[in-house]
């Protein structure tokens, strides 16, 4: 668990002024710093996140908050209230890009247009036996990959000794 006794002495140091600006920028996440957390859950919930869906995935389950969610639990400001009541109407990118808060080059590269229809593609669907599989390979892999080191190190220390070895002979 990283050590965050010196995020909260930072905050601590930071003036009032720059308290409030970076809660109007990104919430009341410094407030999650005041909650006492048990090692042993945050690691266990380590292992569970999905980084880039940004995320915990539990098996065949996806628990995530949504964007007015996680707007309510660390108050991030938000710039459009109600409900989307466009569904008839194309979406312009710019707006969905800052709507979902990512890059407009990766929305484009997830993004398609499907005649008059608009959608972002389907997730791939992995059944708990294939990710089982799949760990497995990546497992397995990074085995090999300690191995080719390994036989890598010791080609290179022997080219070394046998170039020490004919230096000295020279002499």
């Amino acid at each position: 668990m990283p050590d965050l006794q010196s995020l909260k002495i930072l905050q601590g140091l930071m003036p009032n002024s720059i308290q409030r600006k970076f809660t109007l920028k990104y919430g009341g996440i410094l407030n999650l710093l005041r909650f006492p957390a048990k090692v042993e859950a945050v690691t266990t919930l380590a292992h569970l996140y999905d980084p880039p869906l940004r995320c915990f995935l539990f098996q065949d389950f996806l628990l995530a908050p949504t964007p007015e969610e996680f707007e309510l639990y660390v108050n991030v400001p938000k710039n459009r209230k109600g409900p989307y009541m466009g569904m008839s109407q194309k979406v312009k990118t710019k707006d969905l890009d800052a709507t979902l808060r990512i890059s407009p080059e990766d929305l484009l590269s997830h993004y398609k247009e499907d005649r008059d229809a608009q959608d972002m593609p389907n997730p791939i669907i992995v059944s708990t036996e294939e990710v089982v599989r799949l760990k497995a390979t990546i497992a397995r892999l990074e085995q090999d990959k300690e191995s080719l080191e390994h036989i890598l190190y010791e080609v290179t220390y022997e080219n070394n000794q046998i170039s020490y070895d004919l230096e000295q002979k020279d002499k």
